[in-house]
């Protein structure tokens, strides 16, 4: 059955893959059609609420790909973000769909934690991003080239909450399966699992814009305490965040007693945004 977006939905999904292999799959399945092709092959859906760009393979490749997407739409806070392509694991079974509660570089160590406010239909890995193909596969981690260069670009772009890796096992130390119909088959059985993730983190993109307007308790922080220009675009990021991974609960009053002016404030949210991720990812 062809992928339909909800009506009421308003929300928009950037997908990036690797490979022309990894997106055939997605590109018939969401009903995507050419878009502009120069330097990338990017695709659309008919309301520009699905959009897919082929990066080529690396964390450079994808970091210039997140950013080309997003100058070609209208780049919010509230646009979701959905690296979805293959990987190599130790010993899981090659077809086995994970998502990335952790990213983490190779090469300078530095590591991102997307907060898992999804629901996601598969269990959850840390991604290790490398500089070259490899065999060396680390404990419990997945092996691939892109999630870091897509993520941290992808950051500057929106929201954390709203940023999520996909990955499909393409190879172990038993089996491979890497070249291009292999790995086509290997996205295709994992369609239905992708469509609800992309459903899912549309509707939270959508909940998100329109929360666009101005979080509602922001006034009453800037009476209460000082805060420079930078730190009132902090501010309004991190009150977007909490109202997310906090619905029930005051930021005023989490930051009443601690605080002495708009630095503390900043800190003090950001800190307990932090803390509640890693919660959530269990790590």
């Amino acid at each position: 059955m062809a992928f339909r977006t909800d009506h009421h939905l308003t929300g928009s999904v950037n997908i990036v893959t690797a490979l022309p292999a990894e997106a055939r799959p997605l590109v018939g399945h969401f009903e995507l059609r050419s878009s502009r092709t120069d330097p990338f092959s990017v695709y659309t859906n008919g309301d520009s609420s699905v959009r897919l760009i082929v990066s080529g393979v690396g964390k450079s490749a994808a970091g210039r790909a997140v950013k080309h997407l997003a100058g070609l739409f209208d780049s919010t806070g509230s646009n979701a973000w959905l690296n979805v392509g293959i990987a190599g694991h130790e010993s899981l079974p090659l077809g086995t769909m994970v998502a990335a509660h952790k990213i983490s570089d190779e090469k300078t160590g530095r590591s991102w934690f997307p907060p898992m406010v999804l629901d996601f239909p598969c269990e959850t890995a840390t991604l290790l991003t490398v500089e070259e193909e490899t065999d060396d596969y680390p404990d419990n981690a997945l092996v691939e080239m892109e999630a870091v260069g897509f993520y941290a670009t992808a950051s500057d772009f929106s929201t954390h909450e709203l940023i999520h890796c996909l990955k499909v096992v393409s190879d172990n130390r038993r089996e491979k399966k890497l070249d291009g119909k292999s790995v086509s088959e290997l996205i295709t059985a994992q369609l239905a699992a992708v469509e609800s993730v992309v459903q899912s983190i549309l509707q939270l993109s959508a909940e998100l814009g329109k929360r666009r307007v101005v979080p509602r308790q922001l006034k009453d922080f800037l009476e209460q305490w000082k805060f420079t220009v930078t730190q009132s675009h902090q501010l309004e990021k991190l009150l977007r965040r909490w109202e997310v991974i906090f619905p029930k609960a005051d930021p005023f009053e989490a930051a009443s007693p601690e605080s002495r002016n708009g630095r503390d404030v900043v800190q003090l949210l950001s800190r307990q945004l932090a803390e509640a991720s890693v919660e959530a990812e269990q790590l």
